[in-house]
Order: C-alpha cells, then sequence, then structure tokens
C-alpha cells in the first residue's frame, strides 16, 4: 500500500462554494472524486477528515457528508479507527439492481449507522450503491425527477425521511415497477414493506431496566419530532405500559422539536424545566441518544451527578454514547440486520404489505443506577 498523499494537492483545486444552488457537500464530493480517480490508487490510505476541514476551509459536517457519499458509491472505505481507504476495481460492478438510498441532508447519528451498513452489505454482494438526498421544503417531485433516470436499474431504499415524502416517493417508484423498501420512517398506513426495529419492545426493555433498579419518576422526554411514527410508537408504548404497570408518577414530556430541527439542542433546552418541575424525575428516558446527550450535557453543566442524583437512559446505541462522561446506558437498535433484511427483501422482489420488526438490546453502561435518598 503507498503511503498517503500529500494534502498540498487540495491547494491547486478551484475554489469550493463558487457553484451557486449547488450543495457545498456535493461540490466537495465531486472535487475529491476527482482526485481520487487522477490522483490515488487502490488501497491508498485517504486523507482525514480534519485534514479535509482545515484545507477545504469547510465545515466537519460538510466532509462528512460528502465522505458519506463517497462511501456509498464505493470509492472509499471507511474502516473506524484504521481510517479511510481507496477503492478502485479493474473493472465497474454492474449497474444490475443497483441499490439507491433516499435519504434527508440531514446530520443524524442512526442515519450515518444505517447508511454505512446498507453500504457494506451492498458491496459485498456487489452492488453499487447511490445516494440521494431530500432536502428541507423540497417536494417529492423535484427526488423523483432525480430519481426517473435509475428507475431501470436500481431498487431504492427510503431512509428516515418525513411521512409525506416517503408516502409519495413510495407510490410514484411502485408505479414505475421499482423495488423499495422503506426504514426507519414508520408512517401509518404505508402499504409497503417496512423494516424497523421494535420501538414497543425498546421501550419495555428500557422501563424494567429503570423500575428493576427502583425507579418511580421518570421522564420521557421526546426530543425527536412528534410527526415521526417511530416516536409516536415510543410514546405510546410508554403511556400504555406505564399505565399497566402503575407508575403514576412516569410522565412524558415534549420538546415540541418540529422536521429537521437540532434534537439534541431541544433535549437541552427542556431540561431547566424538566429539573425544576414540582416532580423531579429519579430517571430520565430519551426518546433518541441525542436527547441523552443535550440532556448529559445539562446535567454536567449545572453539576448535577449522573447517576448519583438522576439516570438516563437513552434510545438507540449511537456511537458518541459509548464515550460520554459517565458513559451511556441505551436501547441498541440492531442496524446491521435491518440493513441485510432490507437489502434480501429488495433481492427477492417480494413487496407486498408488510412489517418486519427486530428486538433492540439493553446496554447497560454508566449513567444508570437504583435512586439515591435525597439529601
Amino acid at each position: 500500500m503507498s503511503h498517503v498523499k500529500s494534502p498540498d494537492l487540495l491547494d491547486n483545486i478551484d475554489k469550493i462554494g463558487r457553484e451557486p444552488g449547488t450543495p457545498l457537500h456535493t461540490q466537495v464530493r465531486n472535487m475529491l472524486r476527482n482526485l481520487i480517480e487522477e490522483h490515488f490508487v487502490d488501497g491508498q490510505q485517504f486523507w482525514t477528515d480534519a485534514v479535509l476541514v482545515q484545507r477545504l476551509g469547510v465545515s466537519q459536517i460538510t466532509i462528512r457528508r460528502a465522505i458519506l457519499d463517497l462511501s456509498g458509491e464505493g470509492i472509499l472505505d471507511r474502516r473506524g479507527a484504521k481510517g479511510t481507504f481507496v477503492r478502485k476495481r479493474s473493472k465497474p460492478v454492474s449497474t444490475h439492481f443497483a441499490v439507491g438510498i433516499v435519504v434527508p441532508e440531514y446530520d443524524s447519528d442512526v442515519t450515518t449507522g444505517l447508511v454505512n451498513q446498507i453500504t457494506n452489505i451492498s458491496r459485498d454482494r456487489g452492488r453499487r450503491v447511490s445516494m440521494y438526498h431530500t432536502h428541507m421544503g423540497e417536494k417529492a417531485s423535484a427526488v423523483i425527477d432525480i430519481l426517473s433516470r435509475s428507475f431501470d436499474d436500481e431498487m431504492f431504499i427510503l431512509l428516515g425521511n418525513s411521512p409525506q415524502m416517503t408516502q409519495q416517493l413510495y407510490k410514484t417508484l411502485l408505479e414505475q415497477n421499482c423495488r423499495v423498501v422503506n426504514i426507519d420512517s414508520l408512517v401509518e398506513g404505508y402499504p409497503g414493506v417496512y423494516v424497523g426495529v421494535d420501538d414497543a419492545e425498546g421501550i419495555r426493555i428500557g422501563l424494567n431496566h429503570l423500575t428493576a433498579l427502583g425507579h418511580k419518576q421518570i421522564v420521557l422526554l421526546v426530543n425527536e419530532p412528534a410527526e415521526k411514527g417511530t416516536v409516536v410508537a415510543r410514546i405510546h408504548a410508554f403511556d400504555e405500559q406505564t399505565r399497566e404497570q402503575g407508575l403514576n408518577e412516569c410522565r412524558i414530556v415534549h420538546c415540541q422539536t418540529t422536521l429537521w430541527e437540532d434534537a439534541v439542542t431541544a433535549a437541552y433546552q427542556k431540561m431547566e424545566k424538566v429539573w425544576n418541575s414540582a416532580l423531579r424525575p429519579t430517571a430520565i428516558f430519551t426518546i433518541s441518544d441525542g436527547g441523552a446527550f443535550g440532556v448529559l450535557r445539562w446535567l454536567s453543566e449545572n453539576n448535577i451527578r449522573v447517576p448519583d442524583q438522576v439516570s438516563v437512559l437513552g434510545f438507540g446505541n449511537d456511537s458518541p454514547g459509548r464515550h460520554t462522561t459517565p458513559g451511556l446506558t441505551t436501547i441498541g437498535q440492531p442496524y446491521r440486520r435491518i440493513a441485510e433484511e432490507a437489502i434480501n427483501v429488495l433481492e427477492q422482489g417480494n413487496m407486498d404489505e408488510q412489517q418486519i420488526l427486530f428486538a433492540p438490546e439493553l446496554i447497560v453502561r454508566e449513567s444508570t443506577a437504583a435512586p439515591r435518598p435525597s439529601s
């Protein structure tokens, strides 16, 4: 394997941002693709995100999106702590039944985790992957115009889009006889194939963990948009299960988050009201790990000890949760199994209406413990 190319190559490119109307991460992606084709060989280590941010003068999010797109195309291979490496093949992979991922252009650890798994599995099966981004305020017709170029040679995964966007995309793709599976966007009345996590089971596992520790005053903090079907399912399960168990001091607190808003900030901003309420919780169970990150930040800034004074439980097992202080106890979602099953369904071609749900698992770290008596 040859050495890493000098980042001086990045100093000789055209100025990023000179194409009005084209998203910045798309410009970065196209520029990096050209550099890879001209200057890199198969297996060569690519520049780190930090180097790209410094040399190109763009944000970390912009670089992450560009690299994620290139990974989806099979041009780059991210290998965790080892770094990112170039992939070049002597002959192109067949485009027959390639996988097209339609996903919001929104920074989300859940989305990133699922995209990575879909990409890796597709590559292992010799399938090309294409990324199609939806944007805030965008009409489905604009997305469909782009997808129409690939109706004949791609099967599609709808990942985490709004309910309305998901329904409209599904309807059009079905009319074009395309194979399509929906994941991470549970939509009431969706007539196609949905693959995802069993949200009710996740809530049950989380509640059982907290009540076994002795918690009775538990807040479910809804930091994600209530329009999302997965959020609705988790709220309903929490309400139903706490009533069945007679947990009368449990309550649900809504952050009023809307689609495209930052779910971490939403939780952070709601914490003062949660903590200073008449019924102060001994445990906070967040709809997503992002909410837990916001909660932990607020508690740390206010010198409130976790888990001594309050336990925090997330939902998702996003990678930052392993590195928070304390480590975040969470409900882990089986991203690999979800992605693999979605591709299996596409390959088998059975598009009849069905829900395929996988059970999550409890991942215990340091952020939950038995409640302690107030001093």
